[in-house]
């Protein structure tokens, strides 16, 4: 049984197009996924942000709570006051 060059060449044909098609779904895939890779790595940069902002107001505050001025302060306030106080309020010094 001979097959014609007439099927060998529509085979060709389709085997180039469906390689040529998966060849382009990856690319699209590709591109894709970069893409909401870049828009994941966006909010986590905006969150890594938001959080070394909350870090230095932390350690601000850790700062003033610590600071010299601030225990001389505790120091001279009966004990009553300072176990209902909270330490992180520092107005009401």
């Amino acid at each position: 049984m001979r097959v014609s060059n007439q099927s060998k060449t529509n085979t060709f044909l389709f085997l180039s197009f469906a390689v040529l098609f998966g060849l382009a779904f990856l690319r699209v895939h590709m591109r894709v996924q970069t893409t909401l890779i870049g828009y994941e790595l966006g909010k986590l940069k905006q969150q890594e942000s938001s959080l070394l902002e909350e870090k230095s107001q932390l350690q601000m505050t850790y700062a003033k709570i610590t600071g010299k001025e601030y225990l001389s302060v505790l120091s001279r306030q009966p004990e009553s006051e300072i176990k209902d106080r909270n330490p992180l309020v520092l107005s009401e010094l």
